[in-house]
């Protein structure tokens, strides 16, 4: 999609960090997010010229992230509030995320922004007044059942990838983070060299490109830094780890979640594709344009929190079927046989579906976190994400009814929440006890 209603600038710094602004005349707003390539994956991570391998406790990105808006001894959100700016940060399992945004001035708020991110200011003393808050976020997402849900499923389907593991770390690792652990995780993974740094503006994108590169000399990059790190963890075998599991919590209704295991993609670019085609087959299956979907929602077997999701990487590859539903054995019968008969897209759903995404990712420039996002993660992935739509756009219906009929959709798990005053009153779990599942 060839957009001219924004324009973008790219730089690589003297010191490593890439820097793209992304201007449009009319933003009012302006964003901007510093972006680290380490997230809740990187626990274990191997240089791929060297083959040495790093181990950090589990949380680490996510414990720096808490820890990381302090300069000189200070919080720095009282500062950027006086500035008339808002700032945030989060972690995935791929990378952690810094911004600030602001409709006054940019450069009080970018400034400060650059010098927190890249200053790290913690001691012992800071590190330990965090563990509490933490383990307390960590235990609140645990008795979550819109997230539970998922995380059980991703533990029943990976042994060794890391969708397995909480990006927010273990018990005994968030309560044994020490200022060294942190300082050892930021030193790896915090070099300018590694960081992209992303501007969503309305302002003069010149001058602010000249404000950032003098901003960043004083930021040099590590001298010799040329590790290439990427996640490590053993090879993945196509049996997931258990078949089914099942806990009882303090919920009115029952949710269930099938999930299937897919094969990752050899390429950025397969992923993105391949991961493009599968949402669009279940956004026909499990959405409005289905002609079947009012009758599942009138029959109770969907509800408000009821969809389907996949994620395809060069890591790993799957989908997942969720609902709140009181009627879970229906859910379950329901999304085998659309797995067992893969229905087809036809060419009115494909027509519709085309022209909401379009008009989706032409409203998404007005998103501004999730513009910056986008460009960050393409940024590390190595594509542009303004390129995608087009991409997409040449995608035909065959081809996603020819991707369709070839995915293996056989290694499914089956997860489930029930009310704490129905028969199951323990966690159950069945494990793959089959031979096949053992390979590596």
């Amino acid at each position: 999609m060839k957009n001219q209603r924004v324009v973008k600038t790219e730089k690589i710094l003297a010191n490593g960090m890439k820097v793209i602004l992304l201007y449009k005349k009319d933003y009012v707003q302006s964003l901007f997010m510093i972006g680290i390539p380490a997230g809740g994956r990187n626990v274990l991570d191997i240089d791929s010229n060297t083959k040495e391998v790093s181990a950090h406790p589990s949380g680490c990105a996510h414990y720096l992230e808490h820890q990381n808006f302090r300069l000189n001894g200070q919080d720095v959100t009282p500062q950027l509030a006086a500035m008339q700016a808002q700032t945030n940060a989060f972690t995935s399992y791929s990378e952690t995320c810094y911004y600030v945004s602001t409709s006054a001035d940019v450069y009080g708020p970018l400034g400060l922004l650059i010098d927190f991110v890249q200053t790290l200011d913690i001691t012992q003393n800071t590190v330990d007044k965090e563990k509490g808050i933490i383990l307390s976020e960590l235990h609140m997402d645990q008795n979550q059942p819109e997230s539970r849900i998922f995380h059980e499923t991703f533990r029943s389907l990976y042994r060794n990838v890391y969708l397995k593991n909480d990006i927010l770390g273990t018990d005994e690792d968030i309560s044994n983070m020490t200022v060294k652990d942190l300082q050892n995780f930021y030193s790896q993974f915090y070099d300018p060299s590694r960081l992209v740094l992303i501007g969503v503006t309305g302002q003069d994108p010149t001058a602010i490109m000249e404000f950032i590169e003098k901003k960043e000399q004083a930021f040099p990059s590590s001298a010799g830094l040329k590790k290439s790190l990427k996640p490590y963890f053993d090879e993945e075998p196509d049996i997931p780890a258990r078949s089914e599991f099942s806990l009882n919590m303090d919920v009115y209704e029952p949710y269930q979640a099938i999930g299937v295991k897919l094969h990752k993609a050899s390429s950025i670019k397969e992923a993105l594709r391949r991961d493009y085609i599968v949402n669009f087959w279940l956004d026909s299956l499990m959405g409005p344009l289905n002609p079947d979907y009012q009758k599942w929602l009138d029959e109770r077997i969907l509800s408000q929190f009821s969809g389907a999701e996949a994620d395809i990487t060069e890591d790993y590859g799957y989908m997942v079927f969720y609902s709140q539903t009181s009627r879970p054995q229906a859910f379950v019968d329901l999304v085998n046989e659309l797995l067992d008969k893969k229905p087809l897209v036809d060419q009115k759903t494909f027509e519709a579906l085309r022209i909401m995404n379009r008009a989706n990712s032409i409203r998404a420039l007005d998103h501004f976190e999730s513009l910056a996002l986008d460009h960050i993660r393409g940024s590390f992935g190595g594509y542009d994400p303004m390129e995608l739509p087009d991409e997409y756009a040449s995608i035909s219906l065959d081809e996603i009814n020819n991707t369709i009929r070839s995915l293996d959709l056989s290694n499914r798990v089956n997860t489930s929440i029930r009310p704490f005053e129905t028969e199951l009153e323990e966690p159950y779990e069945n494990e793959a006890d089959d031979e096949s599942s053992k390979e590596k």
